[in-house]
């Protein structure tokens, strides 16, 4: 079984149209899932296998909700979570990353 942290993102295979997934909370053997995009939540089962975990890694560029290009300069998971940092500025909130 997975273990689900609050603020993992997560993309659903069921529904890739929903876009980047935060979880936002945990409640026994379910997951919700907000999916900021859509401004939409989803709750899952966490046994789910729709559910696919995304992690960036440092060197990954990626795009704001706003289409600008990020490049990821550092990405270390701490306690499931993986703040991430661009080369100028604090870390980022993962809603900037859609």
């Amino acid at each position: 079984m997975k273990q689900y942290i609050n603020g993992q993102r997560y993309i659903s295979l069921a529904e890739p149209e929903l876009g980047l997934g935060i979880v936002s909370e945990l409640e026994g053997r379910k997951v919700s899932i907000n999916y900021p995009l859509v401004e939409e939540s989803r709750l899952y089962s966490t046994d789910s296998t729709s559910l696919i975990r995304c992690k960036f890694q440092s060197g990954d560029t990626v795009s704001s909700n706003s289409g600008e290009a990020i490049h990821i300069a550092t990405a270390e998971e701490n306690h499931g979570i993986t703040p991430l940092r661009n080369q100028t500025s604090p870390p980022m909130k993962v809603r900037s990353l859609l």
